[in-house]
């Protein structure tokens, strides 16, 4: 059954009186007996015995126009924030201090139910997944004054036996940077804070996305299969740099599955796994530069991994065999990815990607992406 949180946008569709009404909105507070959405007409709290149905719902457009081109930065970064969750997270919300300072008087009333997720959400998965995973993302005020945030960012990262990062953003279709960044990035400088290249987040309609297809499998180019898992595979951790057995395969392994929903796509060449031509079932093998591959097994030549959250569609860890490369393999497993997003009723997508990488830029603008906004992560210099 689904179970709204503090922070989802949800529709509850409930009784009331002799008949049934609907709650639109961002969820504020859940406990046991109910859920408060805060709607347009105010905070609705909703007893959960009369709660029909209950379903996660897109952010609402800020302007006209297709919804991936409409919505606000800040909801983009929220959904990609959610598409790539280390088990570490944490909100700075001056509600929060006020908790943890009273559970550190004794105030038995200091519940886990009185936590707040707004403010500037704090990530850390040990260094694993880069910035995206080991940085603070402001989304809303925190409640505290910007250099003190800065401050206590500072010192949980410290904590965490990490240095000190915050992601910061533009408005969507804007040079400008975004309200809930502005403040804090004035004071970086003397703050010792110093940004990274930029980021672009490019999104695209599914449809156009998968260029008519849709079917997933329909994608491969010749010669190629294109499988899906529910999870990945050593094969697959073994091309992003993280086999199995390696010091940083478990908080990237945590990182890869923590989306609520996800799953893996696989370019392959060779008999399909579990066919009678597959000398292992569900196994590929993997053709290393320079060597032969095992004719026997299914080798596995790219591979892409896709979340669905907020009804949007998540890629990233798109990556393709060196001898593979220019062929179209990446193209075709961006196409099967949007194809098996739409058969879900995913109409956006979304992919974040190095202004550097002219490649995948390429590529993505090829398959109907445009430039959302800009992003950077900056790091405080020890």
């Amino acid at each position: 059954m689904f179970e709204p949180r503090p922070g989802m946008r949800v529709v509850l569709r409930y009784r009331a009186g002799s008949g049934a009404t609907d709650a639109l909105g961002q969820v504020s507070a859940v406990d046991g007996d109910s859920v408060t959405v805060e709607t347009k007409r105010g905070p609705v709290r909703v007893p959960r015995e009369d709660i029909i149905l209950a379903h996660e719902v897109p952010p609402a457009p800020q302007r006209t126009g297709r919804l991936h081109e409409v919505v606000s930065a800040v909801d983009v970064r929220r959904i990609a924030a959610h598409a790539w969750l280390p088990p570490e997270v944490t909100w700075l919300n001056r509600d929060n201090l006020h908790r943890d300072a009273a559970q550190v008087a004794g105030d038995e009333g200091a519940g886990p139910e009185a936590f707040v997720q707004s403010g500037w959400l704090l990530r850390a998965a040990g260094g694993a997944g880069k910035e995206a995973a080991n940085s603070a993302l402001p989304l809303d005020p925190p409640g505290v004054e910007t250099a003190e945030a800065l401050e206590m960012v500072s010192q949980w990262y410290g904590q965490h036996g990490l240095p000190a990062a915050v992601q910061i953003y533009s408005d969507a279709d804007s040079s400008e940077l975004a309200a809930a960044c502005r403040e804090a990035a004035g004071l970086f400088r003397d703050a010792g804070f110093v940004p990274s290249e930029p980021q672009l987040a490019l999104t695209a309609a599914t449809a156009e996305a998968a260029a008519g297809l849709a079917d997933p499998a329909a994608a491969a180019p010749a010669g190629l299969s294109i499988v899906r898992s529910d999870a990945p595979h050593g094969l697959q951790y073994e091309a992003w740099g993280h086999p199995e057995g390696s010091e940083s395969h478990s908080a990237f392994a945590a990182l890869m599955t923590s989306a609520e929903q996800m799953f893996i796509l696989s370019a392959i060449t060779g008999p399909l796994p579990g066919t009678a031509g597959s000398a292992q079932s569900g196994t590929a093998g993997s053709a290393q530069p320079g060597g032969q591959p095992q004719a026997s097994r299914p080798q596995l030549i790219g591979t892409i991994r896709v979340a669905l959250t907020h009804r949007w569609a998540v890629i990233s860890h798109l990556i393709v065999h060196p001898s593979a490369r220019r062929r179209g393999v990446g193209r075709a497993l961006v196409q099967a990815a949007a194809a098996a997003a739409g058969q879900q009723g995913i109409r956006s997508l979304l992919a974040d990607v190095p202004a550097s990488n002219e490649a995948a830029v390429t590529l993505m603008r090829g398959l109907g992406a445009r430039e959302h906004h800009r992003h950077w992560f900056a790091l405080q210099a020890e």
